[in-house]
């Protein structure tokens, strides 16, 4: 009798200490996917959140005098000094000599998309270098797509008058609904 009961003892002891052992790898694993939740949860909440990183280096970084805006995930949108706003396409650049712009003219540098709303300035003519062309404007709304890796300029002018010149011709003057390919 007094064996059996040690053996019951014994094995209540071992159910017991075995049922434990299993709880504690289960917290431990439970504690390990909570943290990984809660991290990728954080990191997948910044990635996505429109505003987090407006005030970052990578939306404005200095390059010599020149002051570089990049919209690399999202569509960025870009109010000038003038009042002019540019929403920046993902994937492109726009750039500004910070010192000069707006002092006798307002030039701008874009490498991809982006669509401008110029501030009238009759005084100052709004400029855009885009690969081998230039746009020039002195105020009204109109895009531009100048990706390096298609090897054309697309100028398209929701409203007002924009003339587009290349290597120092007058390719076309465009009103309101007017566009030009240049390859």
């Amino acid at each position: 009798l007094d064996e059996m009961r040690r053996e019951s003892l014994l094995n209540y002891t071992k159910k017991e200490n075995s049922s434990i052992n299993l709880f504690i790898h289960l917290k431990r694993y439970a504690a390990v996917a909570a943290i990984l939740l809660i991290v990728v949860g954080g990191v997948l909440t910044y990635l996505n959140y429109p505003g987090a990183d407006t005030n970052k280096q990578s939306l404005l970084t200095e390059v010599s005098e020149k002051t570089i805006f990049e919209a690399d995930r999202d569509i960025r949108e870009l109010k000038l000094p003038d009042g002019s706003i540019i929403t920046i396409n993902r994937g492109s650049k726009v750039s500004v000599v910070k010192d000069e712009f707006n002092k006798d003219k307002r030039e701008v540098w874009l490498e991809g998309e982006a669509f401008f709303n110029v501030a009238k300035n009759p005084e100052k003519p709004f400029i855009v270098h885009s690969s081998e062309i230039q746009t020039v404007v002195k105020g009204t709304s109109f895009y531009i797509k100048a990706y390096k890796e298609l090897n054309e300029n697309v100028v398209s002018v929701r409203s007002g008058r924009v003339e587009v010149n290349a290597a120092g011709k007058l390719l076309d003057v465009l009103t309101e609904n007017r566009q030009i390919v240049y390859n």
